[in-house]
């Protein structure tokens, strides 16, 4: 997981638990890449904390939980028992079975430890994974850009949606919900806006000011064609917003990779 360097907070003791990527690669090829390594790592930070007295813990979960909506955005209510898009099944149920965890250590032990789920949107920005074996499908069209790759391949047809979080934006809703909840809830944080690969490459390619030709590879891993989130709930109840515009996430994160690009072109 990638977190700004500018960001700090220590007005309580807080654990924050976090996941391997689910990659799309993987999901499709070892979806057991997800659960086992995530499965053990949650079960012992959980109670790790709970054990130290930790006096808030955030679990970051995934939008994978959630069963397929279309352009619906999906609220913190909108999880069915057994409509996970297939391909995020493994991950999806992992992470489901990580909240479990959470309500019942906040619920139902006789010492209760305060404890919040999100499920953020994607999330993107400076110091995230820019290797291309590793990394999503933004970081990917971040650095395909960047490095002037020509023609510039995308997986697909480039019409998937997402809804897209800067990395900041995300910190910052985190550090609010840190201040400002105290019992046991499920939050979603997105922008509530949805953006298609495409949008996002043609975007980069103003930034960047390159225009070359785009490759539309086919037979590729895919994931659920749309995604929009409902954070609403959020924004009602702590007041939290997004700040960043997509096209001024881009340009920030597009101004680090050329910073820091020898570190993935070795």
């Amino acid at each position: 997981f990638f977190f700004s360097s500018r960001r700090r907070h220590t007005r309580y003791p807080l654990v924050t638990g976090v996941q391997t990527c689910a990659l799309p690669i993987y999901t499709v090829v070892d979806p057991l890449a997800h659960v086992t390594p995530n499965v053990a790592m949650n079960n012992f930070l959980i109670d790790a904390a709970w054990r130290n007295k930790v006096k808030k813990y955030i679990f970051i979960s995934s939008n994978t939980i959630y069963p397929p909506k279309g352009d619906q955005p999906v609220a913190e209510t909108d999880f069915i028992f057994s409509d996970i898009y297939p391909v995020y099944f493994p991950v999806g149920w992992m992470k489901r079975y990580a909240e479990i965890q959470c309500e019942l250590y906040a619920k139902y032990l006789p010492e209760k430890m305060t404890t919040i789920v999100v499920r953020p949107a994607n999330l993107y920005g400076p110091h995230d994974k820019y290797d291309f074996n590793k990394c999503h499908v933004t970081p990917a069209t971040i650095r395909k850009v960047a490095d002037k790759m020509n023609p510039i391949p995308v997986w697909g047809d480039g019409k998937e949606v997402r809804d897209l979080l800067f990395i900041d934006d995300f910190i910052d809703a985190l550090i609010m919900i840190m201040d400002k909840q105290n019992e046991h809830d499920v939050f979603n944080v997105g922008s509530n806006n949805g953006y298609t690969v495409n949008d996002v490459l043609e975007t980069m390619k103003q930034i960047a000011q390159y225009d070359a030709p785009i490759e539309y590879v086919s037979g590729k891993p895919s994931m659920i064609p749309v995604r929009y989130i409902d954070s609403n709930k959020i924004m009602n109840k702590l007041g939290w917003s997004p700040k960043t515009t997509l096209e001024s996430g881009l340009r920030q994160t597009y101004d680090w990779y050329l910073k820091n690009k020898e570190e993935f072109n070795a």
